[in-house]
């Protein structure tokens, strides 16, 4: 028969051994992508929940143009360098800053943040976005590409307002969630051609004001600049200076 005095020992110790599990977690927080613990230099280092392995596996966006962020062709590569296609029309966004290609661990990371609710991992995003893109100048504002209120009830929030949160947070900025909206709930644009994409934005967004001269729109995706591009020539109408468009994935 177990004494008192033993179980009180017993439980003390599986008490301790559980505060130490606790403890460690804190120290030595998972990778979101992996799930493999973090030591404690990645932790200090990224304070984003991304190992030193899984940052190095996703695919940054590099050599590519100013403007609208894809690949430049090898014997053209310069950091101002704005591509052909680019030169040739007029464009309503200044420059798109991503983190990288919307590709493979990139993509899963954003799936799961988008269509799982996983948090953790928009949060993981959005802290590895801050650390690795540069911003050659900061925005008066951030305007997160709004979501339907159907879609916020259905999901929970809407994931470009959560990363603009986070970059006005870390860089001090104002995130102005009354600027744009999304008059029509619409459907999924996953799968959809670049024709497809455009007949579907023309009139899903308006703006309602913004007095602001130079602002960064924040969505998660960029595919064909569709969204982007309707909700930027609508800030141009209301005398915007300069957009900028901040994603976390590009696709190439």
């Amino acid at each position: 028969m177990l004494r008192i005095s033993d179980f009180h020992a017993k439980l003390g110790r599986q008490i301790s051994h559980r505060s130490r599990q606790l403890l460690a977690l804190a120290l030595n927080p998972r990778c979101v992508l992996c799930q493999l613990a973090m030591t404690g230099n990645e932790s200090a280092k990224h304070r984003y929940s991304l190992c030193s392995t899984c940052i190095s596996q996703l695919q940054r966006c590099q050599n590519n143009c100013r403007r609208c962020a894809l690949p430049l062709p090898m014997d053209h590569i310069d950091s101002a360098t704005i591509c052909g296609e680019c030169q040739k029309q007029q464009s309503p966004i200044e420059q798109i800053i991503a983190l990288g290609w919307y590709q493979s661990h990139l993509r899963h990371l954003i799936q799961q943040f988008k269509y799982q609710g996983q948090l953790a991992a928009g949060r993981a995003l959005s802290g590895a976005w801050l650390h690795h893109c540069q911003i050659d100048k900061l925005p008066q504002a951030l305007i997160p590409v709004p979501s339907h209120r159907r879609k916020i009830r259905q999901r929970g929030f809407n994931p470009a307002a959560l990363l603009a949160g986070d970059f006005g947070d870390q860089l001090s900025l104002p995130v102005d969630l009354k600027a744009c909206v999304r008059l029509h709930p619409g459907t999924s644009q996953m799968g959809k051609d670049k024709t497809e994409r455009w007949r579907q934005v023309q009139h899903m967004y308006r703006v309602l004001r913004c007095d602001y001269d130079h602002v960064a729109i924040v969505d998660d995706v960029v595919t064909t600049q569709a969204t982007a591009t309707t909700i930027a020539k609508q800030l141009k109408e209301h005398r915007v200076c300069r957009v900028d468009v901040w994603c976390i994935g590009r696709t190439p």
